[in-house]
């Protein structure tokens, strides 16, 4: 039967999710409100400390492994690995731009919230409930 609201463990169990989410719009509210022609460098740092602090979200999320939110979201081995991967992987892409959307003069708001909502969406589909039973139900061969 599900609870409402979710219990507190749920919550836990996206959490990775929820930081970068949060890191993502901080990022959009903080792009217009800096003054034009001023460096955006700083929307960077917030990107990169935002996928961070998502990876040591991870590592409080390890901590509880089951079903979350009517068992669409399962947290185990397999969406904790992928996780830190995404986490790390974002980490190093925002490291990696910030000279380089200097050169370019691309919008650096726009930029750094979807390396962070981008990393969203691939840590959700690597934790659905239907994705992890399907593989531990694979026939055996005889």
């Amino acid at each position: 039967m599900n609870q409402f609201p979710p219990p507190f463990e749920h919550y836990i169990r996206i959490l990775p999710e929820l930081v970068l989410t949060v890191f993502g719009i901080l990022v959009m509210l903080a792009d217009p409100l800096l003054p034009p022609g001023k460096s955006r460098k700083p929307l960077g740092v917030i990107a990169l400390i935002g996928a961070i602090v998502a990876v040591f979200a991870t590592c409080v999320q390890s901590r509880y492994y089951g079903s979350a939110f009517a068992d669409m979201i399962r947290v185990d081995t397999f969406s904790i690995f992928f996780h830190y991967l995404i986490g790390f992987v974002a980490a190093v892409v925002i490291l990696a731009s910030f000279e380089y959307l200097e050169v370019q003069q691309i919008r650096f708001g726009e930029y750094y919230a979807l390396i962070l909502f981008g990393s969203v969406g691939m840590m959700l589909m690597s934790s659905p409930s239907h994705l992890s039973g399907t593989i531990t139900r694979l026939p055996r061969k005889v």
